[in-house]
Formats: C-alpha cells, sequence, structure tokens
C-alpha cells in the first residue's frame, strides 16, 4: 500500500574485493578462493570470473565454491578482460587481483 515503509536492508561495502580470473584453470582454482578467503581483512568479497572456460573439471569446480563466492562468467576474451570484468563487478572501493604468488598477508597489508 502507498504510504506504507518498507524496510531496506543495506549491505555495508566490503573493504576490498578480491578478483580471480579463471580460464580453464581448475587445477588452481580452489586453493586460490581458499587463499583470497584467508585474507586477514574485517570485510571482503570474493569475485571469481570464469573467462569462458570449457573444461568440465573447471565447470565443476566453479560450482563447487562457497555461497559467499561471486562467480561471474562471460565469453572468452582474454585475461585482460576477465580481470576488467572483476572489477566492474567489485562492489569496494578497492579491488586486487589475486595472484598465484601472493602469500597469506599481502592483501591486507596493501588495502592497509
Amino acid at each position: 500500500m502507498f504510504g506504507q515503509s518498507c524496510p531496506i536492508r543495506v549491505e555495508p561495502m566490503p573493504d576490498v574485493s578480491i578478483v580471480v580470473p579463471c580460464h580453464n584453470g581448475h587445477a588452481f582454482l580452489s586453493r586460490a578462493v581458499e587463499s583470497a578467503l584467508r585474507q586477514d581483512l574485517e570485510s571482503k568479497e570474493v569475485i571469481v570470473v570464469d573467462d569462458g572456460s570449457t573444461a568440465p573439471e573447471t565447470l565443476a569446480a566453479l560450482e563447487r565454491l562457497p555461497r559467499d563466492v561471486q562467480v561471474v562468467r562471460q565469453d572468452n576474451r582474454g585475461l585482460a578482460a576477465a580481470r576488467n570484468r572483476g572489477f566492474e563487478a567489485a562492489g569496494s572501493r578497492y579491488a586486487v587481483l589475486l595472484r598465484d604468488s601472493l602469500r597469506r598477508s599481502r592483501i591486507g597489508q596493501s588495502a592497509r
């Protein structure tokens, strides 16, 4: 009805968005996501950008990701496009790319 107010739940913006590009990267995907989730930040979001993966193992690994990991799918357009798509999907002020050489505390240190 008109005149009635509806409560709106506003989620706080995460401190950092962690973007993980993926194209048929099933061998590394779960470890990369686990590493991102272990970062010592109060508030973070993890975004996996599936850049047109076709390998059944990767598609299965993407389906097994935790519910709090956002999966963005696109046709295969290359690493740069996957990174940019992840940045577009980011809901935070800061976004970082996850590389396999990042150590556990590096993202938190970068955000401070």
